[in-house]
């Protein structure tokens, strides 16, 4: 719906698989563009490969202004199979270092150039592995667990978090 300098999403639904995603929000323009956006995913399946598919739930907040950007989510995996045994297989990128063992300490993290920001962003986007997401191939069959946090620390895309091996 357009209303003169506004603009609003009443609802916008996508379907995939058995799941849903819907969408409302507003936007403001003029001197002071504004925009918020609400999602909501229920049983939304985000990958569906033979291999790996992922059905997740949950909801995020948007909110968007001229000089900053707030982005707060919390989702659950609500089932979910990473085969990796196939050739296509996601591998470790060159800049990867695997440490065993409490004996070694990591390398010190490369600096990298400080960009000027456009925005300030917040963003605290919450990933719950849940307790059917199941990682398979290459001699490994475990049940993932654990929780995910994903921020913006200046300006750059952060991820914290635990994950466990079950059953594996």
């Amino acid at each position: 719906v357009l209303e003169g300098q506004a603009a609003r999403i009443r609802k916008l639904q996508a379907r995939a698989g058995e799941g849903r995603v819907t969408v409302d929000g507003e936007a403001l323009f003029g001197t002071e563009p504004q925009l918020q956006l609400r999602l909501v995913a229920e049983r939304m399946r985000l990958l569906g490969r033979v291999d790996r598919h992922v059905v997740a739930s949950g909801q995020a907040a948007l909110a968007l202004q001229r000089e900053a950007l707030k982005l707060d989510g919390r989702f659950v995996i609500d089932e979910g199979l990473i085969d990796i045994s196939r050739g296509t297989a996601p591998r470790l990128g060159d800049d990867v270092t695997v440490l065993r063992g409490p004996e070694r300490s990591a390398p010190p993290a490369p600096q990298l150039p400080v960009r000027s920001r456009l925005r300030s962003v917040d963003m605290a986007v919450r990933v719950d592995l849940g307790r059917a997401l199941r990682l398979r191939g290459r001699g490994l069959d475990t049940r993932l667990e654990g929780d995910l946090v994903f921020t913006a620390p200046d300006g750059r895309l952060a991820l914290d978090g635990t994950v466990h091996a079950v059953q594996g």
